[in-house]
């Protein structure tokens, strides 16, 4: 599935909130920096992610919105050396999120606002992978991608610093995402510092 789609029914979701609601209330933009990991056996250490998106809070505790992100989960490198040469080869995963999202604070009014948040939508996989090698006197190289899109959810809680009449405010949180890749589901953990803006 490509970008225009992803986008599509990343807005999709967001429009599932009820018109009525939307007649009041405040939008605020955030954006995020954080370490990614795979659950799963097999995969790599993990590696560093970005997230956007916009809420919208219908109520001082309450909102709704859509984000998106790059989640890198990691990187292999191997080689194999053969009677004709040596090989090596690099492989990236990562996971492109596009998600309707929730979030509910505890103390809206508080200088300090603990949360609970998830997120329903879709998943592209990527899984990029770089070869490159000698033979007799000769040295060539390829890179391959390949992707696909799933669906996946994800829960979690965080904190979010400074009162909701502020400009700017910080907070993080960690979340995990289920996505229902074929075979095997993949289970991810990511924790993220982010930035608030009203």
């Amino acid at each position: 599935m490509q970008w225009k789609n992803l986008v599509w029914v990343g807005a999709g979701l967001l429009a599932l909130a009820p018109s009525a609601v939307l007649a009041t209330g405040q939008f605020s933009v955030h954006g995020g920096v954080g370490y990614n990991k795979a659950l799963n056996d097999g995969y790599p250490d993990g590696s560093l992610g970005i997230q956007g998106g916009v809420l919208y809070n219908a109520q001082p505790n309450f909102g709704l919105g859509l984000e998106v992100g790059y989640l890198g989960l990691g990187s292999y490198s191997a080689s194999y050396e053969g009677v004709n040469g040596k090989v090596d080869g690099d492989i990236s995963i990562s996971q492109i999120p596009v998600n309707g999202i929730f979030q509910y604070s505890f103390h809206p009014s508080g200088r300090v606002q603990p949360m609970l948040m998830g997120g329903v939508g879709l998943y592209s996989s990527r899984i990029e992978t770089k070869l490159s090698g000698a033979t007799q006197g000769f040295s060539a190289s390829t890179s391959t991608t390949s992707t696909a899109s799933d669906f996946g959810f994800n829960a979690g809680a965080g904190v979010k610093l400074g009162r909701a009449s502020q400009a700017v405010r910080f907070g993080g949180d960690a979340r995990f995402h289920l996505v229902m890749t074929e075979g095997e589901s993949t289970k991810m953990l990511n924790v993220m510092g982010r930035v608030y803006f009203n």
